[in-house]
């Protein structure tokens, strides 16, 4: 079995798979504060127990995040950092980060023009 990812970038994702799926959302509240939505989706008829085990889905899930956490939690304390000095994206990884922050600086530069 295999799983397909969606993502939208910079703050929305999906992973499902063959017995469930899970949503990711990102909102920014400041500078250092984000909110974080984690949703977790069965099909309607799944019954509990037989076509999913809640104590087998929900602790991998919950690491898995936990983990994704603290290295947001690190890179910000990096980014913060008076040592930090950004470097160029990724072409390869990151090309739709890229072309989101030029939208989005574009965006602002016209709005401040007005």
């Amino acid at each position: 079995m295999g799983t397909l990812r969606i993502r939208s970038l910079p703050n929305f994702w999906i992973h499902a798979s063959c017995d469930h799926s899970v949503a990711v959302r990102l909102t920014p509240n400041g500078l250092d504060h984000t909110s974080i939505r984690m949703i977790w989706l069965v099909d309607r008829k799944a019954e509990e127990g037989s076509d999913y085990v809640l104590d087998k889905l929900l602790p991998f899930w919950l690491l898995t995040a936990e983990q994704d956490w603290k290295i947001c939690t690190d890179q910000q304390r990096g980014v913060n950092s008076l040592a930090y000095t950004p470097g160029p994206l990724s072409t390869y990884k990151e090309y739709n980060l890229d072309r989101f922050l030029r939208w989005y600086v574009q965006e602002m530069k016209a709005y401040l023009e007005k």
